[in-house]
């Protein structure tokens, strides 16, 4: 198995796909202390450093399990000091599909075996999807006053693959174009300032700063 998904990591690195740390064991930041964090995130380099030095390039970019950051803002500027000590930079996330969440009512769909319970997940999962994109949209101009270069967060997971193309389209239709994230961090609303909240959803973080309510919309209870 840990051939199987190193493997994996190299065929996104040779085809271009620039990877992160995103710690060794997916712990929560949420009570935990900054040593035992910092030494997961070390444990995290191991194969990921490699591959991306196998490629020329070096690993910048490191994203909070759960999107948990710090309980405080002195812990996580703690811990910020570590992470760019080491070159890396905080991955934040500005769309979120919960795709985790569908993807628990897709497997129980495809254990039934009912190609219509399959189907009927996938376009429950598609509908959600644009829901949340619309509504980061909506909190980004209510927000800035103008669309931003929202940041996707997806899983490699067997509902992402089955619906990947349908919710690309989907996206290209409302006139998206895919960047890297490098450039989706040049947008001066990535530099606002900020009240502290503990999540690197970014747009949950600026709404709490400005005393704006944040509830994107929820899968429907019977697929929780």
């Amino acid at each position: 198995e840990i051939d199987a998904r190193i493997n994996v990591l190299k065929q996104w690195v040779d085809a271009g796909a620039e990877l992160g740390n995103h710690t060794f064991s997916h712990p929560s930041f949420k009570g935990a202390s900054l040593a035992v964090y910092q030494d997961d995130v070390v444990r995290g380099d191991t194969v990921t450093k490699i591959l991306m030095k196998q490629s020329g390039r070096q690993v910048r970019y490191f994203r909070h399990p759960f999107l948990d950051m710090g309980d405080t803002n002195e812990l996580e500027s703690s811990f910020e000091g570590f992470l760019a000590e080491r070159g890396y930079r905080v991955a934040p996330v500005t769309v979120d599909t919960v795709d985790w969440m569908m993807l628990n009512a897709y497997n129980k769909a495809r254990q039934t075996q009912s190609s219509e319970a399959i189907e009927r997940v996938k376009a429950e999962y598609l509908q959600l999807a644009a829901q949340r994109l619309a509504f980061s949209e909506k909190m980004a101009g209510e927000l800035f006053g103008r669309p931003i270069k929202q940041i996707l967060l997806l899983h490699a997971n067997e509902l992402n693959a089955e619906t990947f193309e349908s919710l690309i389209q989907q996206m290209k239709s409302r006139g998206y174009r895919f960047i890297t994230l490098e450039e989706a961090l040049g947008d001066e609303a990535y530099r606002w300032p900020s009240k502290y909240t503990a999540t690197s959803q970014w747009l949950r973080l600026w709404a709490e700063s400005k005393g704006l309510n944040f509830t994107p919309p929820e899968p429907p209870e019977s697929l929780r």
